[in-house]
Parts: structure tokens; sequence; C-alpha cells
């Protein structure tokens, strides 16, 4: 017997959202036997993005009836039988995680659609939902509505039992997917992850690096990559035998190691490229700073930031500390720092300058200060655990980061600098080092 099931979520923080909407329908393998579709009333928020996708609002759950109330009938529904789902490990999550606030522990088997239609349906683009109930001429009225996402299910689990010509799924019994990869595998290999910021590094078998990213909660991160239905991510949940991660303690330093991981790889095509983002140019035919938007990152770049709101607050706070002069965007307008030009409305530590030659003597240093090309600049960050902080580094000579324990003082610098893993002191970096001195203003700087 099983149960093809379909759960539409609040959002939120992992562990931390709630069931909305469930749809249950009781299998036998030929024709549906039982079946509830129902609201679920919580108390926790609906994330926006939620409401969007689904449509459901704060107001359809008023008189809808609370996880408690139909947690009966869940029990009821399922009972002996085989969870089936598209993603099956988020709706049974959920339920695990529902019933677990109630008190009851609520342990079945479970079938991924996902895994079996790659293995009986391959080479297909994609294999989300709407895709394959388009591919196949499956019926799916209303997508991220539990309803119909799960009688479309209902009707692919048909279609590949159909195709299923060895039995393999009907011979699964009650075990489910249990014994089946790449599923068993990943969620094995997820276990060992932690849920902080860092860097992680999938290997095949052989030891060979297939694809490395950061983020900023390594196991949601994996976790989605793991449960993506994308034909390219299937093709690599299939060849992962081993995940490596370093811990970076801070988005902001995780970034940083990326970057430097990027452009030290013997195969940049495992790390994902940054793309196109805002950066600040020193334009030396007009001499002023500008702000560049949708470019590429280059090494002429004061600073390259990903986010243009992040660019415009930096640049604002150079105008400010260096006495910049600034003629605000209009229209179409590019967006620029003016530090020079007879026929602008100059700051008086502007108008002191009688001549071109003395105003670039005077903003040489200033540019300087701003890549750190002068002297050494540092700071620090959070630290990985309880008691640790990250030093961070940027010179011209010499830029790089370590890890230190609180009560330990850094005092000898060209020691510490025998031990500092190397970072860039380029555009990124200036721009991930500007971005956090702006965000976190009482954070130790030298």
């Amino acid at each position: 017997m099983y149960v093809v099931l379909d759960i539409e979520s609040s959002g939120g923080k992992l562990n931390e959202e709630a069931i909305i909407e469930i749809a249950l329908f009781r299998y036998d393998g030929k024709e549906v036997v039982d079946q509830l579709i129902s609201l679920v009333h919580t108390d926790r928020p609906i994330q926006s993005y939620v409401q969007n996708m689904t449509g459901i609002t704060p107001n359809m759950l008023t008189r809808a009836p609370r996880f408690h109330e139909i947690a009966k009938r869940i029990v009821e529904i399922t009972e002996d039988a085989v969870l089936v789902g598209h993603g099956v490990s988020f709706d049974y999550r959920m339920l695990k995680m529902e019933f677990e606030r109630l008190g009851y522990p609520f342990e079945k088997s479970t079938i991924d659609t996902v895994n079996w239609s790659r293995k009986l349906f391959p080479d297909l683009e994609s294999y989300k939902l709407t895709k394959l109930c388009d591919t196949l001429g499956i019926w799916l009225p209303r997508s991220h509505r539990a309803g119909d996402d799960a009688r479309a299910t209902v009707d692919l689990f048909k279609r590949l039992i159909e195709k299923d010509l060895d039995k393999r799924i009907l011979s699964l019994g009650s075990k489910g997917d249990r014994n089946e990869k790449p599923a068993n595998k990943l969620q094995s290999l997820l276990a060992q992850v932690k849920n902080g910021a860092g860097i992680y590094y999938l290997h095949d078998e052989n030891g060979k690096l297939l694809k490395a990213g950061m983020a900023e909660k390594l196991n949601n991160e994996l976790s989605r990559l793991f449960l993506s239905p994308e034909a390219h991510h299937v093709a690599l949940q299939e060849k992962v035998q081993s995940i490596k991660t370093e811990m970076a303690g801070s988005t902001t330093l995780a970034r940083m190691r990326y970057h430097a991981e990027r452009l030290n790889s013997q195969d940049p095509t495992v790390y994902s490229s940054i793309g196109k983002g805002t950066a600040l140019v020193f334009n030396e035919e007009e001499n002023r700073i500008d702000l560049m938007r949708a470019v590429y990152l280059q090494d002429d770049h004061l600073a390259f930031f990903t986010n243009t709101q992040d660019a415009r607050k930096v640049l604002k706070y150079w105008v400010r500390t260096y006495s910049l002069c600034c003629t605000p965007s209009s229209g179409k307008k590019k967006e620029q720092c003016k530090s020079w030009g007879q026929n602008n409305s100059c700051s008086a530590a502007c108008n002191e300058f009688r001549s071109l030659a003395e105003f670039k003597t005077q903003l040489e240093p200033k540019l300087k200060e701003i890549s750190f090309l002068e002297g050494v600049t540092s700071l620090r960050l959070t630290g990985r655990k309880a008691g640790e902080r990250a030093y961070v580094q940027l010179s011209k000579l010499k830029s790089g980061m370590l890890f230190f324990n609180l009560e330990e003082e850094i005092t000898n610098l060209s020691q510490l600098e025998k031990n500092l893993t190397p970072l860039p002191n380029d555009a990124y970096v200036r721009g991930l080092f500007w971005r956090y001195r702006l965000r976190h203003p009482s954070i130790v700087i030298e």
C-alpha cells in the first residue's frame, strides 16, 4: 500500500517551519482508495515568497484545522503504507517534525518519484514536477498547491510503475527506497555536514573534485542540491561519493576564501563564477570615481560588489571619509563621484587645490588607502566556534587570514604573516572588506 503526499510549508528557518496545506492519497497500486486534502492553521508566519508561490494567505488558514486536529486522520490513512512523493524527503521531514511537536513518533519508508523518474525517463532536461507533467501529458492545473501536486504525483507514479518493466518499484515492498541510491548515500553524507558558513567540495569515487561551492548554511545548501530534480544536479548526485567542508565562521570570510580557491584552482569549471556586478572605478580622464553597473570583475577596479546598493553605500562612505565630491545621478546619467572638475561645485577640501598636479598629489594616497596598497589593514571577524576569531589582513605585499583564540594576543606581525592563508588583494575581496566594514562599524580595524 502507498500514500502519495504533498505538503506546502510556511517557509522560514530550517525545522521552524509549519505545514500550511497537506494532501494524502492512499493508493493500492491500481486506484486511490482514500484521501485527505486540507489547509492547516498555524501561528507561525507565512513567508511572503510562499504566499506568492502558493497563493495561500494567513486569512485562508483562519478557519482551517490545526495539525493536531487532523493528526489522527493522517495516522489512519498512512497506516501500513509507504510514503510516495516528488522530492519526498521534504514532505516526510515536515510530517515527522509536526508529529514530534505532538510527542508522537512517526516513522515511514519512502519512495521518491524524482529518483525513479530519472532512472526510467533518462536524458530529460528537468525532473521538476511541472516539467515532467508537460512531457508526459499529466494534468496539473495549479503547481504548488498540495491537492493538485499530489494528484499529479499519483498519475506520475502510475506511469513509473508501467514503465518499470523489471518491477523494481513493486519489489521494494515496505522498505521503499531505503536501499536505493543515491538517496540513502546522500543522506548519509549530509549527516556529516554542519550548518554554518563555509565552503564545500564534492568528490567522486576516485577523489576527483566534481563541484565546489560556498554557502551561508552548508547543510541547507547541500540538501537543496541533493534534492534538486534538475538534470545537471541529478547527474552530479549520481557521481558524488564524498564531501569535504571548510568552515569559515562568517559569510564574508567564506566568500573571500572561496574566491581565493577559485583563482588558484587548476580546474575553475568546478567553481561558480562571480558573474556581473557593480564596480567602483577611478576614471583617470575625468579624475573621478565612477560607479559602473552590470560589469565583470576587472583588475583596475577599486572595489567590486555583487549588490549595487552596497556599492552606493561604500561610495558615499568614501566621499565622506576622504573629502571627495559627488554629483548625484539623474535618469540614465552615470552615478559618479566628482573628485575634480572646474565646472563642478566641489568641497572645501577640493577647492584648495590650485592645479591638477596638486590635486593628483593629494588624491593618490587616498586611492592607495582605499585599495589597501599602503601599510597593512586588518580586521577581526567571527570565528568558527566560541572563543575564536578570524584575522584578515590586506596589504600590497601580504594579504591573508588565520583563526586565533581570544586569549592569544596578536603582537608579532612578521611571525603572524608566516601563518597566513593567502587571500588576493583584488577588487572583489576589497568590496567584501568595505561591505563588512560598513555593516559592522564597531568591528576592530587596524
